[in-house]
């Protein structure tokens, strides 16, 4: 089993003060970037849109986590380097994370294809695949990697009813053991919320 890190950059406080109080419904991991990596994560998931004045940012849904290009791309370049030290190699969904017309009206695509393109071409060490957006999960983007990266999805938004897939933690609490128990032996990529748990 290769364990995946659904939605990784939810565990930074959202930028939005007034969302602080409901982080809770969209954070599925509470370690760091850093701290992931250093527990052998080496499949991540990046999701980013174009905010209303053109700036990119890591999002969940309405939770907006980073903002600016610079910060993606330090990002990106942290994990990068990593990959080269370490002599292993990264892999990163990214997804257009769009969730209804008005996200995708700011967010074009070609913007997204044009900053995918760019991705590719920048980290040498990381393998990117995804490029769907989340709102109807269309492809926008369509990595070069040698074939497609098949994966599973293991996390509250896709096990529990509606009601109640809005606290990953819970999820994750109740059922991160018996997964790994059961893909233990398997080469699948498995995308977990909270995978200290």
């Amino acid at each position: 089993m290769i364990k995946a890190s659904h939605n990784t950059f939810s565990y930074a406080e959202p930028l939005q003060w007034w969302l602080r109080p409901f982080a809770f419904v969209a954070r599925c991991q509470s370690e760091t970037l850093t701290e992931q990596v250093a527990a052998g994560i080496r499949v991540f998931d990046l999701r980013i849109r174009q905010d209303k004045n053109g700036e990119w940012i890591i999002a969940h849904n309405a939770f907006i986590y980073t903002r600016g290009l610079d910060a993606i791309e330090y990002m990106l370049g942290w994990l990068d380097g990593k990959a080269r030290e370490g002599g292993y190699l990264v892999r990163v969904r990214v997804l257009h994370e769009v969730r209804n017309r008005r996200q995708a009206r700011q967010s074009s695509s070609v913007a997204f294809n044009g900053l995918c393109d760019v991705m590719c071409h920048k980290y040498h060490h990381i393998l990117f695949f995804g490029g769907q957006r989340t709102m109807d999960w269309q492809q926008d983007y369509v990595f070069p990697t040698v074939g497609d990266i098949d994966y599973i999805e293991r996390h509250a938004s896709v096990r529990w009813p509606k009601l109640l897939h809005w606290w990953p933690w819970l999820y994750a609490r109740l059922h991160n053991e018996e997964i790994e128990e059961e893909y233990q032996e398997k080469p699948d990529v498995v995308f977990m919320d909270f995978l200290n748990l």
